[in-house]
Protein backbone atom coordinates (compact mmCIF):
# COMPACT_ATOMS: atom_id res chain seq x y z
CA UNK A 1 0.00 0.00 0.00
CA UNK A 2 2.46 2.77 0.65
CA UNK A 3 4.33 2.05 -2.97
CA UNK A 4 0.88 3.02 -3.90
CA UNK A 5 0.32 6.03 -2.39
CA UNK A 6 3.99 7.20 -3.37
CA UNK A 7 3.10 6.76 -6.84
CA UNK A 8 0.05 8.86 -6.18
CA UNK A 9 1.53 11.45 -4.50
CA UNK A 10 4.16 11.89 -7.47
CA UNK A 11 1.52 12.72 -10.18
CA UNK A 12 1.87 16.19 -11.50
CA UNK A 13 -1.68 17.46 -12.58
CA UNK A 14 -1.36 20.09 -15.81
CA UNK A 15 -4.05 22.56 -15.76
CA UNK A 16 -5.93 24.27 -18.67
CA UNK A 17 -8.06 26.97 -19.54
CA UNK A 18 -11.10 26.38 -21.67
CA UNK A 19 -14.37 27.58 -23.08
CA UNK A 20 -17.04 28.25 -26.24
CA UNK A 21 -16.79 30.81 -28.48
CA UNK A 22 -20.22 31.70 -29.30
CA UNK A 23 -22.61 33.53 -31.93
CA UNK A 24 -24.28 35.44 -28.78
CA UNK A 25 -27.86 35.42 -30.76
CA UNK A 26 -30.11 37.55 -28.21
CA UNK A 27 -26.85 39.79 -27.36
CA UNK A 28 -27.76 39.57 -23.64
CA UNK A 29 -23.75 39.22 -23.01
CA UNK A 30 -24.14 35.20 -21.92
CA UNK A 31 -24.08 32.23 -22.97
CA UNK A 32 -27.28 30.33 -23.21
CA UNK A 33 -26.07 26.89 -24.56
CA UNK A 34 -29.92 25.94 -24.40
CA UNK A 35 -30.59 28.49 -26.98
CA UNK A 36 -30.69 30.52 -29.06
CA UNK A 37 -26.54 30.97 -29.15
CA UNK A 38 -24.79 28.46 -30.87
CA UNK A 39 -20.77 28.20 -31.18
CA UNK A 40 -18.80 29.76 -33.04
CA UNK A 41 -16.29 27.95 -34.94
CA UNK A 42 -13.35 28.54 -36.85
CA UNK A 43 -12.54 31.89 -34.63
CA UNK A 44 -8.63 32.67 -33.57
CA UNK A 45 -8.28 32.57 -29.65
CA UNK A 46 -5.16 34.13 -28.37
CA UNK A 47 -3.95 34.71 -24.59
CA UNK A 48 -2.38 38.07 -24.78
CA UNK A 49 0.91 38.20 -22.95
CA UNK A 50 1.12 41.83 -23.53
CA UNK A 51 -2.14 43.22 -23.37
CA UNK A 52 -2.29 45.04 -26.80
CA UNK A 53 -5.46 43.63 -28.22
CA UNK A 54 -3.50 41.62 -31.24
CA UNK A 55 -1.96 38.32 -31.40
CA UNK A 56 2.04 38.89 -31.42
CA UNK A 57 4.52 36.12 -32.42
CA UNK A 58 4.97 34.17 -29.76
CA UNK A 59 2.26 34.70 -28.21
CA UNK A 60 -0.18 31.21 -27.54
CA UNK A 61 -3.19 30.87 -30.10
CA UNK A 62 -5.66 28.02 -31.09
CA UNK A 63 -8.95 27.99 -33.54
CA UNK A 64 -12.26 27.30 -31.94
CA UNK A 65 -14.09 24.02 -33.04
CA UNK A 66 -15.87 24.17 -35.65
CA UNK A 67 -19.40 22.32 -36.27
CA UNK A 68 -17.77 19.16 -37.93
CA UNK A 69 -15.00 18.52 -35.33
CA UNK A 70 -18.13 17.87 -32.79
CA UNK A 71 -17.16 20.50 -30.51
CA UNK A 72 -18.67 23.96 -31.79
CA UNK A 73 -16.95 26.77 -30.66
CA UNK A 74 -14.86 24.96 -27.76
CA UNK A 75 -11.20 26.41 -27.38
CA UNK A 76 -8.71 25.37 -25.17
CA UNK A 77 -5.01 25.79 -24.10
CA UNK A 78 -3.73 23.14 -21.71
CA UNK A 79 -0.68 23.05 -19.19
CA UNK A 80 -0.75 27.41 -19.17
CA UNK A 81 0.49 26.94 -15.42
CA UNK A 82 -0.44 29.66 -12.92
CA UNK A 83 -0.67 33.38 -13.25
CA UNK A 84 -3.33 36.14 -14.60
CA UNK A 85 -4.08 35.70 -18.70
CA UNK A 86 -5.83 37.98 -20.78
CA UNK A 87 -7.76 35.47 -23.34
CA UNK A 88 -9.03 37.02 -26.47
CA UNK A 89 -10.47 36.53 -30.15
CA UNK A 90 -9.85 37.90 -33.86
CA UNK A 91 -13.45 38.98 -34.16
CA UNK A 92 -14.93 37.86 -37.16
CA UNK A 93 -15.96 40.14 -40.10
CA UNK A 94 -19.39 41.34 -39.48
CA UNK A 95 -19.59 40.61 -35.97
CA UNK A 96 -19.00 42.70 -32.84
CA UNK A 97 -17.96 41.20 -28.99
CA UNK A 98 -20.72 40.62 -26.53
CA UNK A 99 -18.93 39.38 -23.70
CA UNK A 100 -16.42 40.69 -22.55
CA UNK A 101 -17.65 44.25 -23.91
CA UNK A 102 -15.77 46.68 -25.88
CA UNK A 103 -13.63 44.24 -26.56
CA UNK A 104 -12.07 43.70 -23.74
CA UNK A 105 -9.96 41.02 -22.49
CA UNK A 106 -11.32 37.97 -20.59
CA UNK A 107 -9.26 37.39 -17.97
CA UNK A 108 -8.60 34.61 -16.04
CA UNK A 109 -5.82 34.07 -12.64
CA UNK A 110 -5.04 30.80 -12.06
CA UNK A 111 -3.36 30.39 -8.77
CA UNK A 112 -3.13 26.93 -8.25
CA UNK A 113 -1.27 24.53 -10.39
CA UNK A 114 -4.10 21.91 -10.09
CA UNK A 115 -7.09 24.29 -10.95
CA UNK A 116 -8.53 24.60 -14.47
CA UNK A 117 -10.79 27.10 -15.78
CA UNK A 118 -13.39 25.50 -17.71
CA UNK A 119 -16.05 28.12 -18.79
CA UNK A 120 -14.24 31.06 -20.24
CA UNK A 121 -16.93 31.75 -22.90
CA UNK A 122 -16.38 34.89 -25.41
CA UNK A 123 -19.65 35.77 -26.98
CA UNK A 124 -19.95 37.68 -30.44
CA UNK A 125 -22.56 38.85 -31.73
CA UNK A 126 -23.40 38.65 -35.72
CA UNK A 127 -24.14 42.21 -36.79
CA UNK A 128 -26.01 40.80 -40.42
CA UNK A 129 -28.97 39.14 -38.69
CA UNK A 130 -32.11 40.60 -36.52
CA UNK A 131 -31.94 41.30 -33.34
CA UNK A 132 -33.70 39.22 -30.73
CA UNK A 133 -33.99 41.24 -27.59
CA UNK A 134 -37.29 42.09 -26.26
CA UNK A 135 -39.89 44.72 -28.37
CA UNK A 136 -40.99 43.78 -31.28
CA UNK A 137 -37.83 44.49 -33.26
CA UNK A 138 -36.77 41.69 -35.55
CA UNK A 139 -40.05 39.30 -34.88
CA UNK A 140 -41.87 37.68 -37.42
CA UNK A 141 -45.80 37.64 -37.20
CA UNK A 142 -47.15 34.32 -38.58
CA UNK A 143 -50.94 34.46 -39.24
CA UNK A 144 -52.90 31.15 -39.58
CA UNK A 145 -55.56 31.16 -42.37
CA UNK A 146 -58.20 30.20 -39.48
CA UNK A 147 -56.67 33.47 -37.65
CA UNK A 148 -57.87 35.44 -40.62
CA UNK A 149 -61.53 34.41 -40.69
CA UNK A 150 -63.54 37.06 -39.70
CA UNK A 151 -65.53 36.55 -36.42
CA UNK A 152 -69.06 36.72 -36.22
CA UNK A 153 -70.32 39.90 -34.37
CA UNK A 154 -73.31 39.64 -32.12
CA UNK A 155 -75.52 42.91 -32.23
CA UNK A 156 -78.52 43.54 -29.33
Amino acid sequence: MSGWMDRLESRVLFNSISGTIFNDRNNNAAYDSAGPDLGLGSVTVYIDANNNGSPDSGEVSTTSGTMLSGNWGGYQFTNVGTGTFNIRIVVPANFAQTLPANNQPLVVTISNPTFSVLTANIGARDLTQTSRLGGRAGRTRITTARARQAKPRCRT
